[in-house]
C-alpha cells in the first residue's frame, strides 16, 4: 500500500531526475529533494528550510509532486501566487491531453499542509501536482491496481517538461504572496 500516497509522486520525481541527468546539460542546477514527515507536520521540508543547500533567493521554482496516480485526465496544479508557473504547466498539459486545473478546494489553503509551504514562505514560486483525495487515501487499500498508469504517464510528461523548461533557463516566474498567506516570523 501507499501506491498513490506517495509512491506515484516519489517514483515520478526519481524518473524526472534520471531523465534530466541523461538529457542536455542544464543551464540551471536542479536539486532533487525527497523529504519525509509531511503528514507529521512537514518535518523533512521544515528541516531543509532551516538548512538549505541553495539559498532560497537563488531558487527559480519548486515543483512538488504528491499523489499523481489517480487521474482521469486532469491534475491539480496548486500554485497560489505563482500565476506564470501555473500558466506554463497548463500550456504543457495541453500538449499531453492533461487538464492542469487550479486548486479545487482553495479555501482549504492546502499550501499550509504540503512541503511547498517551506518554499512559499521564502517567496519561491511553486506548483504542487496532486490528483486529489480518494477513498483509499491513507488506507491499506492504496494498492498498485488503483493507479491509472496511462494518465500517470501523461502527467509525468507534463511535470518532466516543466522541470526541463526551467532547468534549461526558462524565465523565472514571479511569486506574489496571496493576501491570506501568512507565515510565522523567523
Amino acid at each position: 500500500n501507499g501506491a498513490d500516497d506517495n509512491a506515484s509522486g516519489t517514483s515520478s520525481v526519481l524518473e524526472i531526475a534520471r531523465r534530466l541527468a541523461e538529457g542536455a546539460r542544464q543551464k540551471r542546477s536542479v536539486l532533487v529533494l525527497l523529504t519525509s514527515g509531511e503528514d507529521r507536520g512537514l518535518l523533512g521540508s521544515g528541516h531543509y528550510s532551516k538548512n538549505p543547500i541553495i539559498p532560497f533567493e537563488q531558487v527559480a521554482v519548486n515543483i512538488n509532486v504528491d499523489m499523481v496516480g489517480r487521474s482521469e485526465g486532469s491534475v491539480q496544479g496548486i500554485a497560489h501566487g505563482s500565476d506564470g508557473l501555473f500558466a506554463k504547466a497548463v500550456e504543457i498539459g495541453r500538449r499531453y491531453q492533461i487538464s492542469v486545473e487550479p486548486d479545487r478546494q482553495p479555501t482549504w489553503r492546502l499550501v499550509y499542509l504540503v512541503d511547498s509551504y517551506h518554499f512559499a514562505r521564502y517567496d519561491v514560486p511553486f506548483v504542487e501536482f496532486f490528483t486529489g483525495l480518494h477513498k483509499d487515501y491513507h488506507q491499506p487499500s492504496d494498492e498498485a491496481d488503483g493507479i491509472r498508469y496511462e494518465e500517470l504517464s501523461r502527467i509525468f510528461r507534463v511535470m518532466f517538461e516543466l522541470a526541463d523548461y526551467y532547468a534549461q533557463g526558462g524565465e523565472k516566474p514571479r511569486f506574489k504572496r496571496p493576501a491570506w498567506f501568512r507565515t510565522p516570523a523567523e
